[in-house]
């Protein structure tokens, strides 16, 4: 029979569904369970031919589930039953979704086998953590930084401070639970003890709230050489400064030269000279004009106050290709003969300032690794390049070359020009002009553009450029690109993917009108907007289905599940505006918002219900009418008016009451007592 059919296949169904649910368990395990529910199901609804097929069926199922576990069991279990049920056209539907899910699924294991590859040649542990169920998803490198064996279950944190150094284990346990309660991103750096002795680590955790559970997300970097470089780094630093600190008086004496300078007559003059062969500072005016650009400005501010302090660089007079540093302190300043003069501490702190400038250069050079290791976690592959500003010719690595298409045999000598007429003119050209007007050491600077390429599709990118130059060099840039598109598209999907959950969440399965959740939530939102504009109408529309659970003991519950969908299709009808919405309340009974909508227009709304529900003649022996009806009660908020959502409920709940004492299929209506707004 027909009834029969529906019954086998929506059998069959829940077992592809329940299977696909389960693949990561044992799929007989899941056959099995599968298997004793569709019994408990068929023997309660007394179809006992049906039960005995599909058990064939099921049986069938379980054992070429076992044969298909390379696969997904969602596909062997959808073709094998509806081709044995003959059901073609469903089967093709379903082999159209699948291949549509299998392209889709191969994209994902791609994109998620490069960022495994990635992490495993930066030796970056990767985490995901359910702290509900306590369940710990992590990549070998994970396991090898904090010394589990492969084969070993993690559970709980204790993994963690088992491997983390006694000393560092409490701000390990602070940074987590802060983490935990306030969902902020953790950065923490700190020790582990293993094999090979301590190891210093960087670990990153952000906690997400996924579906009402909390799941940390995390990677975990070995940092133990940029820690030791950065360590041997601060020593040397602090024994330069210490250094710097025992010669102080010496260098006064030997090194500072005084000068007595006229700022009318631009002439200056030794009071004392250094006893030492360093070169002697020069003039004023030498080194005025011996100075670069950017630091004339400082040398002029200098002047302005006595104790003013100035560090700048000049050209080498002699050698006018290298760079001198010169420290000055205005320690005096007054008016002589019409003349002011200027009394000054100047000293040459040329060597000073090239071992500071080198140690700021190695640890920009330790960030910038760091930097390239986790970009390259995130995005797999990196394009490098090298760009000598004088000449306009690009250095790439192969990696760049693959993601533009300008291969070597093509372009042998790549230009910036080649490269930057990639992207769109206006956005090529801006981004060229704002690296070469960039300062050396300026920082990096960071674009994301649209790159079309040879292959067709456009591709996202993001560019990171960074402008540098060494003493009597010529500016060079270093760059790199990474494609961004995967990324982006996943990014795309995930949102629609969310937008879709949310939407789910808040429909009734069955009826595919809004479920409780979205109507108290809808709601909520149409009161509080009409508290900004008072001055209009506010309906609610409450139903019940008139001795439901009558109708459902005489004709069981299918039926009965297709009494409820035809209401929520008259609801849906009658419901055409954009801001009217039909719901499901509970059970039998469902409820109609209607904003702007008056006392007359819910009851209008009312009897067109009525009179839908009457065209169907859906047949009901247990009612007096012999036909399904529906009881309904209405309520209204004038103009200035204002009312909680619960109370305005309980009030269009009184009138639904009404209506059925007063022997139901009819409307009744009943106007909330609240007080005017409008004084």
């Amino acid at each position: 029979t027909p009834r029969q059919k529906i019954v086998f296949i929506a059998t069959c169904l829940s077992v592809a569904a329940l299977s696909s649910t389960v693949r990561n368990q044992s799929i007989q395990s899941a056959s099995a369970m599968v298997f004793l529910i569709a019994i408990a199901v068929m023997a309660v609804i007394g179809l006992r031919r049906t039960l005995i097929l599909s058990t064939f069926f099921l049986l069938l199922l379980s054992g070429l589930s076992v044969y298909l576990e390379h696969s997904d069991p969602l596909y062997g279990s959808t073709y094998i039953a509806l081709a044995l049920g003959s059901q073609t056209a469903l089967l093709i539907a379903i082999n159209a979704i699948w291949n549509t899910m299998l392209e889709s699924r191969y994209k994902l294991e791609q994109n998620l086998h490069l960022i495994e590859v990635a992490s495993a040649q930066s030796r970056i542990g990767l985490f995901r953590h359910e702290q509900d169920k306590d369940t710990w998803s992590v990549n070998g490198i994970y396991r090898q930084l904090y010394g589990i064996n492969n084969n070993d279950p993690i559970i709980g944190r204790e993994h963690i401070l088992k491997a983390t150094h006694p000393d560092d284990r409490p701000k390990v346990v602070e940074h987590i639970r802060r983490g935990a309660q306030s969902g902020e991103h953790i950065s923490l750096d700190h020790r582990l003890i293993g094999d090979k002795g301590l190891r210093w680590v960087r670990v990153n955790i952000s906690v997400n709230e996924e579906q009402g559970t909390l799941v940390a997300y995390g990677s975990v970097v070995d940092i133990h050489d940029y820690k030791m470089r950065q360590d041997e780094l601060d020593r040397v630093h602090r024994e330069n400064e210490e250094l710097l600190e025992h010669l102080k008086l010496a260098t006064f004496e030997a090194d500072i030269r005084i000068v007595e300078e006229n700022l009318t007559q631009k002439t200056a003059h030794f009071i004392s000279r250094g006893a030492t062969n360093r070169p002697q500072p020069l003039t004023w005016s030498e080194r005025r004009s011996l100075a670069l650009d950017e630091y004339k400005e400082t040398i002029d501010r200098c002047y302005e106050s006595v104790g003013s302090t100035a560090e700048y660089a000049i050209l080498d007079k002699h050698y006018l290709t290298s760079v001198s540093w010169v420290k000055q302190t205005l320690v005096n300043k007054f008016e002589r003969d019409g003349d002011q003069i200027a009394i000054l501490m100047v000293s040459n702190i040329t060597k000073d300032k090239r071992a500071q400038l080198k140690l700021e250069r190695s640890l920009k050079q330790v960030e910038a690794a760091l930097t390239r290791q986790s970009e390259i976690a995130i995005a797999g592959q990196i394009g490098l390049f090298d760009w000598s500003v004088d000449s306009d010719i690009l250095r790439p690595n192969a990696i760049f070359r693959q993601q533009t298409g300008l291969s070597e045999e093509r372009y042998p000598i790549l230009s910036t020009r080649d490269f930057f007429q990639l992207f769109d003119k206006s956005d090529g050209v801006a981004c060229i002009n704002q690296i070469r007007d960039a300062k050396p050491d300026s920082g990096a600077m960071e674009f994301q553009l649209k790159m079309q390429t040879e292959f067709g599709k456009p591709r996202w990118v993001r560019l990171v450029a960074s402008v540098h130059q060494a003493y009597g060099e010529g500016a060079k840039v270093s760059g790199s690109l990474i494609d961004l598109t995967e990324h982006l598209e996943l990014e795309q999907q995930l949102r629609e993917a969310n937008a879709a959950l949310q939407r789910q969440s808040r429909t009734d399965a069955l009826t595919q009108v809004s479920n409780r959740r979205g109507l108290d939530e809808y709601l909520e939102t149409q009161l509080k907007m009409r508290q900004r504009e008072p001055d209009s109408y506010f309906s609610l529309l409450m139903l019940d289905i008139d001795y439901f659970k009558d109708f459902n003991d005489i004709y069981g519950h299918p039926e009965g599940d297709t009494a409820l969908k035809c209401v929520a299709d008259i609801l849906a009808q009658v419901t055409q505006r954009p801001s009217d919405l039909a719901a499901r309340f509970g059970g039998e009974e469902f409820m109609v918002v209607l904003p702007s909508t008056d006392n007359a227009g819910a009851l209008q709304i009312a009897t067109r219900v009525q009179q839908l529900l009457k065209s169907k003649a859906i047949v009901h022996e247990g009612s007096p009418n012999h036909f399904l009806t529906v009881s309904m009660g209405t309520t209204t908020l004038a103009p200035m008016e204002s009312l909680a959502a619960p109370e305005l409920v309980g009030v269009v709940d009184l009138a639904l009451y009404a209506a059925k004492e007063n022997g139901r299929n009819r409307i009744e209506e009943r106007l909330p007592e609240v007080p005017n707004t409008s004084g």
